[in-house]
Parts: structure tokens; sequence; C-alpha cells
């Protein structure tokens, strides 16, 4: 939809602050009235200057060129960077208020404004007229910035804005393969600007590739060919080490859409920094520190305060003088063994790393072990010398996928990220809170991990379901296709569906799109996946060349979801959970009423027939609970057969439906009937991890939907669609998945089913803090 033209800063001039100066006027009486129009901030900071230190970010320190260490500037350089940045926030700051050059000058060379010591300084070294294109040349940069941004009054002026602009990015025409990936980019930056509170966000390279699901090459080609012509996105810095590039977010510069303007009002939240002013880049530090915030956040990724603080490797210390300084004298050091403890409560630990000490072995005293199977790295009477020094483990914690590690001397990682001060202190509350447990043993927690085995030849497991590698999410855009009989379709919507549900033998699966079905084999011996085609195969169309599906396969193989919470990865190595889960209880097997349901008809399909399995669910999820939303993604690539969900206070509830139909004519106990709809409960779970990209999926799904003339919508708008993809990743998830499977009797149900149905159920909440439903014939 066009919206009105409205791409200036400020509302109608009768609301601004008178700022321009008398005509006749000048000294100190014009430079008080300029004052008297700034926002008391601004006022402040040209008066006093910058006393918080809020502009001193990586002025008198940087990170050196090895990305570890820590070097000061000149002192001389130093402070002509925090001035610089001082210059440009006060000229930011007139230009917002409406003022001009000349009352910027003034400010600037007033003698007690302690804001303008760096131009006076200019002035003074190298004379008046260097000093006055000095700050022409920021004033002309900071009017450019001011002129063609939004000021953010609130976060909830940033929804509006966002709102607003997701808006016009789903809603402008994005044709062929380049710009259907530049859309990709934009709502991934869109989820980070929402994270941010505002247009003005901070992403790595990596961060932004994985989010839209393409490759950094792709990103970048994008961004310089589309994005950064088209003023859609504006890198602002570019980012270093583990620190991300700060990016601006904008309206485009077609002329016939543009968001309407916002009143201006002085205190903001959000203003774009220039890169040629070099503005801050972080929120207002409490002093000017040797050791700078910027620093700070480069330091985040290398050690012992995982991302979230100084670490120990850069400056190779654990900090006990500092620590008794602080907390005092009698304060020690938590090391050995307990510091295993961070690990106890992640689920499907698998470690990754693994240093030991060898007691006996003097020429070969420290081993680092790497990769999925560290722990079987040594025979077992090697084993009795060594003891662990350190470890990283991969798993997951409250649903969530985290990496962590420990080492005896006392130092902890986690390769998450603090955005804020609050979260990094949030985390050490929690690690010593788990270091400080002595209920947990050290000794139960290493004997949790999952070891990976690398197999040779297919396990004796029944297979249910297929997944692409997480690489392939990365790499593999919309382009990427797979054509047969002139219809073509992308790879990655396409449904991998098994069917042959056997412990032994070949695995059959099909490949389905909305025009054809292909069915394919896997054979799993002499240590490989190998897939063949069981007739006529499609083909995959990709920028540099067309090959056989199989082929594609057989290069990038696929993830297997086995019973019994078994994955096995195309690396041949074998994921398997040791113990016993306790048995699905019957009790919590829900039941509807399927009088008139054809229990063989699965789909309503686009008649939306009243008799089909997947009609009656719709209509008890309508009686079950006030969703915003309802939707049928039945179909090729779905997120599921039926998605529901709602939003309620702070908390973002979302229910996704898988339907079956009945193997047999009577309700009954075969495991038959929940292999596959099992299979796609593990599947589902990564939609919890990504709620944004969720509902961005459901938009394109339900525009091709549209290009055919119907529509999967059975409560809420398009409206609807947008707001909940808009606010999806501000909020706090709550993820219900539901089997439904009317050809499973709760009255005959067999061990075998609540067997399988416990192993689902454990898998989605270890994986994705998921709460599993089933529903059944009664």
């Amino acid at each position: 939809m066009p919206h009105p033209t409205a791409h200036p800063h400020y509302s109608p001039s009768a609301s601004r602050p008178d700022f321009s100066p008398p005509e006749a006027t000048t000294g100190s009486h014009t430079t008080l009235q300029g004052l008297a129009s700034l926002p008391k901030p601004a006022a402040d900071l040209v008066l006093l200057g910058d006393l918080t230190g809020r502009y001193a970010t990586g002025s008198y320190s940087r990170l050196a060129a090895d990305g570890r260490t820590v070097t000061l500037r000149a002192e001389r350089q130093g402070a002509a960077e925090h001035g610089h940045r001082i210059t440009a926030a006060i000229a930011c700051h007139v230009a917002r208020a409406g003022g001009s050059l000349d009352q910027l000058i003034r400010l600037l060379l007033h003698p007690e404004h302690e804001g303008g010591r760096h131009t006076r300084t200019i002035a003074l070294r190298s004379g008046q007229s260097r000093a006055l294109d000095y700050i022409r040349r920021v004033w002309a940069s900071a009017s450019a910035t001011v002129s063609t941004t939004l000021t953010l009054g609130s976060r909830q002026d940033a929804y509006e804005v966002l709102a607003a602009l997701r808006d016009r990015i789903e809603t402008t025409p994005w044709r062929g393969e380049r710009g259907r990936t530049a859309l990709r980019v934009l709502r991934a930056h869109l989820n980070f600007a929402e994270t941010a509170g505002g247009p003005l966000h901070h992403a790595s390279e990596r961060q932004t590739a994985e989010e839209a699901g393409i490759s950094r090459t792709t990103l970048r080609a994008v961004y310089e060919t589309v994005l950064k012509p088209g003023g859609w996105l504006r890198r602002l810095r570019a980012g270093h080490g583990r620190e991300g590039s700060t990016w601006y977010l904008d309206h485009g510069s077609v002329p016939s859409h543009r968001v309407p303007a916002l009143r201006s009002r002085l205190w903001t939240t959000q203003f774009p920094p220039d890169p040629a002013l070099e503005e801050w880049t972080t929120p207002e530090t409490a002093t000017t520190a040797d050791i700078d915030s910027t620093v700070l956040a480069r330091l985040m990724g290398h050690d012992a305060f995982a991302h979230h603080g100084l670490g120990s490797a850069a400056l190779d210390s654990v900090h006990e003088d500092l620590a008794q300084a602080v907390t005092g004298p009698d304060t020690i050091r938590i090391k050995g063994p307990v510091v295993y403890r961070i690990m106890a409560k992640i689920r499907r630990c698998v470690p990754t790393n693994v240093g030991t000490l060898d007691a006996r072995n003097r020429s070969r005293r420290f081993q680092l072990a790497v990769g999925a199977d560290v722990l079987l790295d040594y025979p077992e009477a090697e084993r009795r010398n060594k003891s662990q020094t350190n470890i990283f483990v991969s798993g997951y914690e409250g649903g969530e996928r985290v990496n962590v590690g420990a080492s005896l001397k006392g130092r902890v990682w986690n390769y998450g990220v603090a955005h804020n001060l609050k979260r990094w202190v949030d985390w050490c509350n929690e690690v010593g809170a788990k270091l400080t447990d002595e209920t947990v043993d050290p000794a139960d927690v290493l004997k949790g991990f999952i070891i990976p085995t690398e197999i040779e030849e297919r396990p004796e497991l029944v297979p249910l379901a297929l997944e692409w590698p997480i690489q392939f999410f990365l790499d593999t855009t919309e382009s990427v296709e797979v054509k047969r009989d002139n219809f073509s379709w992308p790879v990655i919507d396409t449904d991998l569906t098994i069917t042959t549900f056997s412990r032994e033998g070949p695995i059959g699966f099909t490949l389905h799109t909305p025009h054809w079905s292909v069915d394919y084999q896997i054979t799993i011996a002499a240590g490989r996946l190998m897939f063949t085609c069981d007739g006529p195969e499609p083909t995959v169309a990709t920028s540099r060349q067309a090959q056989p599906f199989s082929e594609y396969l057989n290069q990038h193989g696929l993830r297997i979801l086995f019973e019994d919470e078994a994955i096995l990865e195309p690396d041949m190595l074998l994921i398997r959970p040791t113990g016993t889960v306790a048995p699905f209880s019957p009790e919590r097997l829900q039941t509807i009423d399927w009088t008139g349901i054809d229990l063989h008809k699965e789909s309503q399909g686009v008649d939306r027939d009243p008799t089909s399995i997947q009609a009656r669910t719709i209509q008890h999820l309508l009686g079950e609970a006030d969703w915003d939303l309802v939707i049928d993604d039945d179909g090729a690539g779905e997120v599921a057969d039926i998605v529901a969900a709602r939003i309620e206070g702070n908390q973002l509830h979302v229910n996704l439906v898988h339907c079956k139909y009945a193997h047999g004519d009577v309700p009954g106990a075969r495991v038959a009937d929940l292999y596959e709809v099992c299979g796609q409960v593990h599947k589902s779970t990564k939609w919890r991890h990504r709620p944004g990209r969720l509902f961005s999926n459901l938009i394109r799904r339900e525009g091709h939907r549209r290009e055919q003339g119907r529509s999967g919508l059975e409560k809420g708008t398009d409206q609807t669609l947008y707001e909940l993809a808009q606010r999806a990743p501000l909020l706090e998830p709550k993820f219900t998945i539901t089997i439904v499977q009317p050809g499973v009797s709760k009255a005959r149900v067999s061990e075998d089913q609540l067997h399988l149905l416990a192993c689902a159920e454990v898998y989605a909440m270890d994986t994705a803090n998921s709460v599993l439903q089933v529903i059944v014939h009664p």
C-alpha cells in the first residue's frame, strides 16, 4: 500500500523550537538563546563537555592487529578522536533542533564552552580558516544524517516505524532471483532491528547470512548491487573481529513509497551515526576508562567471561586481585573439577574438545583432542593416566542451543552474546549459582555426556524423518531449484518424506513438490550415505551447473532422525542419548469426537472438505482458545499442517499441529500410525529458535497461495500475520507441538506407541522447550 511522502526529519515548523539567530544580535546573548533551544543533555555537552565519557568510546584504546591484545593510542591522537566525536554530536543536536551553521560556529568557538575545545584547538594550531572549514564539513555530514532519518521518541515509536518499514518491504515487488534474495536479507535485518529497538542495529556477516539462509558471498553481492544503491540498508561502521557491523535500515529510494513522518521529539532513543562523524556506537558509559566499552566488546569472544567481559586469555590473569578488591579479602577462586558443574543442566551434552594432562608421560604432558568423539580418543589403558584440564561442550539449555567450556584453573566460557550489561550480570549470577550448587557431583556431569559414534553400516533403528544439514540452510537460497516436467520449485521448500519404516535395508523416501513426487532410496554402507532414484529423476539447477538430484544429495547429505532420539549426521556420526525414557502417560492422550470424519482423509484441500481430519482439527483449535491467527499451511515445505498463534502480554503462544491419516480401517495400536508424525515433531523444533523466521516463512507461503487464487487463513488477516512477524522476536516464545492421529485408540494404545511418543516429547522439550500434545481416537 503506498504511503504519503514523508522523508523530512521534523514535524511542521509550528512545533519546532525557534532556533534562528537574530539578524543583528551577536555574542553571548545569541549563544544563550541557542543553548536554551537545545535539550538539556545537549546544552550540558556544549557547556561542560563530555563529563560522563559517553563519547570516549574507542578514542583512547583500540584492539591490536592480532585481534586479542589492547593497545593505547597516543594521548594527542586519543584526545583528538574524543574531541571530534563531541563536535559531531553537538552538530547533530543543533541540526535536530533546526539550527544553522552560524549557530554551530558560535557555540563551538565560544571561549567558555568546554564542548568546543577541539575546534578551538584546531583554530589555535592551524588557524581560524582551517577551523571553520572543519566545522562546515562536520555540519554538512550531520545535516545529511539528520535530514534523511526518523527520530524515535520511545520504543512504541520504534514499533510503529518498524511496522511501517516491514509493510513497505513486504509490499515492494522484488523481481528476479536477486530481488528475492534481497528480500530475505532485509527480513533478517528487520529481525535484528526489532531486537535492537529501532532501525539502528548491529549484526555480523555471519549472523545475517545465517538469518537469511544464504552464503556470505551472496550477502555481499546483494548489499552492493541492490540494497545499498536502493537506499534500503546502510552500513555505518564495518565490524572488526567479533564485533558486528553497525547498520541502519531505511525505506528505499522509490519515490512512490514513503512512510509517514513521525513527530519530532527532544528525547530520542536512536539517531543513526554517520561514518564521517564517528558518533557514539554504544550506550552511555559511566567514566572514561583506559579500556573502553568498544574494546571490551571486541574482547568478549576471547576468554573466560564468555563474550561477557574481560577475558583471561587476553590479559593472562584470573583476576583474583580484582575480585578481592571488589568483594573482600576472603574471596577465593573456584577451581578444580567443580567448575564442570556449569554443564549440569545442559541437555544432550556433546563434548567438542577436551584438554588432558598425562600423569606419567612427560614427553606428552598435555594433549588437546578436537571433534565429536573426543572422549573416545584414547585407549582404555591410557585413559587411566589422564585428567581433563578443560572441556568444551555443545547442547541445549532451556530449549536454547548453547556452547560452553570450563577449565580446572577456574575459567568459564560461553559462546553466547551479552547485548547489554544486565545480561552479563545475569549470566554471572547464573554461573555462580551453578558453581556453588553442592548437590551436583561433577563426576555425574561427565557421565551424562553423549558420545557420538562413527558407524560404517546402517543402524538397526526405524527412520522417522529427514532433514537438510544446518550448513545447507546457510548456503542455499530460493534460487536453487529442482526441476522436472517443465516445473521448478525451490529446493528448500520441497518435502522429504520417509516411506520405509523398518530397521534394516535401504531407507525409502519421497521428494514432494506441489506438482510431482519422486521416490528415492538411501543406502548406508562402507561408511557413507548413497542416494539413488527409482525412476526418471529431477535436476537441480544452481547458478553454476545442473545435476541430478541424487548427485546433489550425495554432495550435501541429509540428517536422518531415527527412533530412540538417535540422529545420523551426514559425516556418519550417530548421536544417541544413553539411558531409558519413561513411556508417555496414556492419561495425557486427548480425544475429540470424530463422528462424520473420514479417518483416511488427512488434508481438507482447496475446498476445505469438512469430513477431513484437518478440518475437524481446525474446528477443535478455534473452540479451544482465542487465537489471533489460525492458518492452513499444508503442502510441500510446510511449517506444519496447521499453525495457530496468539500474543498474551509479553508471551507469544504458538501451536504447530501435524495431522496424519489412519493406516487401518479401525483405530488401534499400530506403531506405523505414529512414525511419520513423530518425525515431524523432531523437524518442528527448529521454529521455536527463530519465531520471526517462522512467520516470515508463513507470509511467503501465503503469497504463493494467493498467486494460485486461494488462501490458508482460517482466522486472522494479512495484518495479523505482519504484526506477528514484527513482534515475534521481541516476545517470549511458548511453543506447543500437537500430533493428531485418529488412527490411534486411547483405549488400545500399545507400549511401543507410548515409547515412541515419549521420545518425541523428550526431544521437543530438550531442544526447543516445547510441550507435546497428542490427540487421538477415544
